[in-house]
């Protein structure tokens, strides 16, 4: 029997090859180590949803029932939007699907804690808000209200709106410039006082 076999040096170069890709896809997405003197020594990148998950684990740790329910909600809505895109629930969520995911999260609970108040029901709107403040800090830095006026501005003249009844497409404007650094009823009281 003829048996083709490769060069000795071609070998190894392929082993090496095969072993270094080894190596750098083992540790992506990177998560912070702690090193034997246990200071935290390496924080190259962890995702949103890996974030969710280690605080979703350390909630776990604490015994914090708000903390794990908030973190499931924010993985079950992970899952949902990763299936509503036509991807499997395995795949892996983009930090900005996960910013969006999670903004609509804080929404809905804003709504919900505004319908709770004004049901007399402040027990509801209690569990609510300690959701909220949990999502939160996955939010980014809000924008103040002066920023988002100059910007509202900026866009009410590029797009030359002098009128109430085109207030719809400068908020939209204004809503892709600021990214999900503002709240969309923010945005939209600011461009309405523009008129």
């Amino acid at each position: 029997m003829n048996c083709v076999s490769m060069p000795a040096h071609i070998n190894i170069k392929f082993f090496l090859l095969i072993f270094l890709l080894y190596k750098v896809f083992l540790f992506i997405p990177f998560k912070l180590r702690k090193s034997k003197a246990g200071d935290y020594a390496t924080l190259i990148y962890m995702t949103i949803a890996l974030q969710v998950r280690e605080d979703m684990k350390n909630a776990m740790r604490a015994k914090d029932q708000v903390a794990l329910d908030t973190y499931r909600s924010i993985l079950s809505a992970f899952t949902n939007e990763l299936v509503t895109s036509g991807k499997t629930p395995q795949d892996e969520v983009s930090d900005d699907m996960a910013l969006k995911v999670i903004q609509k999260i804080i929404k809905q609970r804003k709504d919900a804690i505004t319908q709770f108040e004004a049901g007399a029901r402040s027990d509801l709107a209690e569990v609510e808000k300690a959701q909220l403040a949990v999502l939160e800090k996955f939010q980014p830095a809000q924008m103040s209200e002066a920023d988002i006026r100059a910007i509202a501005e900026k866009k009410k003249a590029e797009l030359g709106v002098t009128d109430k009844a085109k207030a719809g497409i400068l908020t939209g404007a204004v809503m892709k410039e600021v990214a999900g650094q503002a709240d969309g009823s923010v945005v939209k009281s600011i461009v309405e006082s523009l008129f």
